[in-house]
C-alpha cells in the first residue's frame, strides 16, 4: 500500500466499470452556492487605452488556437473580430458575488501517482511496450500539459463592452444576429435564460454590449491553471520518497 500506483488502482476500484462510478467532490455544487451567496462582491474598470498588450506570461502565451472571436463561434481571424480587437475596447464590470472555488477530488484522484509518473519520464510505472508514454502525457504535445487547479465562479453579473471601433450597417446586423451566442470576454449565451446578451450601436456605428446574469446564479468566467510541473511537482517528490521507502523495507 506505501506504493502510489498500487493504492491508486485499490482506491478508483469502486468506480469501476467507467461511467458507473459517481465522481465525487467534497465540496460539490450545492456547497459551491452556499459560498457564492457569502462571497463578496467586485467591480473593475478598464479604458480603451490601458490594455496591457505583453501576454508572454500567460500561460496561452499569445496563441489564440480554439478560441472565438467577437461572438461564440466565430473565428478570431475574421474581419469583424479584427476590427473589434484592433479598434480598442473599453470594459466595465461588476459582480454580485466573486468566489474563488477549490474543491477536493474524491478517493477516484491520487495525485502522488501522477506525481510519481511525472517524475519519472521512463521506467515504472510506465509499460515500454504501450502506446501511452511520458511524451505525449505530459510533453509538449501531451494530452495533460495543464491542470485548472481552482475556479473563479461569480453571481449577479454585468459586464458593459465598449468598443471604439465603427461598424457597417452589414456588420451591425451580423453581430446582433449572432450576439445571442454569447460575446467577448466570457461568451455566455441567452439559450438558458441565466443570463442575457444586449448589443447595440450609436449614430457613430459604435458598439455597446451588455451581458448580464441572473441573481444567485454561478457563473464560472476563469480559473487558475498550472503546468503540469508546478500542480504535480510537490507529489512528485512526496512519491518519490514513498518510493525510496517502500523498497527499502
Amino acid at each position: 500500500m506505501l506504493d502510489p500506483v498500487f493504492a491508486a488502482q485499490i482506491n478508483v476500484t469502486p468506480y469501476k466499470p467507467v461511467g458507473t462510478g459517481s465522481v465525487d467532490f467534497s465540496q460539490g455544487f450545492s456547497k459551491l452556492k452556499q459560498l457564492l451567496q457569502k462571497a463578496p462582491s467586485r467591480s473593475f474598470s478598464i479604458a480603451a487605452s490601458n490594455w496591457n498588450s505583453d501576454v508572454s506570461k500567460s500561460w496561452t502565451q499569445s496563441s489564440n488556437s480554439g478560441f472565438f472571436g467577437l461572438w461564440g463561434g466565430s473565428s478570431s481571424q475574421s474581419s469583424i473580430s479584427e476590427k473589434f480587437a484592433s479598434g480598442g475596447v473599453a470594459l466595465d464590470a461588476s459582480f454580485d458575488h466573486v468566489l474563488p472555488f477549490t474543491p477536493t477530488p474524491g478517493d477516484w484522484y491520487t495525485s502522488s501517482a501522477l506525481g510519481l509518473a511525472f517524475h519519472n519520464q521512463s521506467g515504472a510505472p510506465w509499460d515500454p511496450v504501450k502506446p501511452i508514454n511520458w511524451a505525449n502525457t505530459f510533453g509538449p504535445q501531451g494530452n495533460m500539459q495543464r491542470f485548472m487547479a481552482s475556479l473563479i465562479v461569480v453571481s449577479g453579473m454585468t459586464i458593459v463592452v465598449t468598443s471604439s471601433a465603427s461598424y457597417s450597417s452589414d456588420e451591425q446586423t451580423q453581430i446582433t444576429s449572432n450576439s445571442s451566442s454569447g460575446m467577448w470576454p466570457f461568451y455566455t449565451g441567452g439559450g438558458s435564460g441565466t443570463s442575457s446578451t444586449h448589443a447595440s450601436f450609436n449614430t457613430a456605428g459604435n458598439m455597446v454590449v451588455k451581458i448580464a446574469s441572473k441573481a444567485g446564479v454561478p457563473v464560472v468566467i476563469g480559473g487558475k491553471v498550472l503546468s503540469a510541473g508546478q500542480y504535480l511537482g510537490v507529489e512528485a517528490e512526496a512519491a518519490k520518497t514513498l518510493n525510496r521507502m517502500f523498497f527499502a523495507a
